[in-house]
């Protein structure tokens, strides 16, 4: 991975990961019932989340059919970017919130303009 890159999980600690080595399964670990990987890897040019997905799912067709996996239980591959990771549904949150902020900005410049305005008047009164 390049220098900086860090997984989403990763930037609230004080030791990110330092060495990526292809995931190998000894022995007995080859059950699949720990489902809690994360898989990361960049799409090339022109590849969709949507093909990206459709493709997770036919492998898991193929390792069903040659006997990897044993549940009946279907899994949910999703390839999304890692914008939509990170954010989920916040984005329409986060987007309402910074309109807010704008919103009390525009207020108080509003505020100090009039506070201005005030002030030179009243100094105008007193100078007559």
């Amino acid at each position: 991975m390049p220098a900086g890159f860090a997984l989403p999980v990763e930037f609230g600690e004080s030791r990110p990961t330092e060495l990526w080595v292809p995931l190998s399964f000894a022995g007995g670990e080859t059950a699949w019932g720990d489902h809690s990987y994360i898989t990361v890897a960049r799409l090339t040019a022109g590849a969709t989340p949507e093909r990206a997905t459709a493709e997770m799912r036919i492998a898991e067709e193929g390792w069903r059919r040659d006997g990897y996996i044993h549940s009946i239980r279907t899994f949910d591959h999703v390839a999304v970017s890692m914008k939509q990771f990170i954010l989920g549904d916040a984005s329409k949150v986060l987007a309402i919130v910074m309109g807010a902020v704008v919103l009390i900005l525009i207020i108080a410049c509003a505020n100090v303009a009039n506070v201005k305005s005030t002030v030179k008047c009243n100094t105008e009164l007193y100078e007559t």
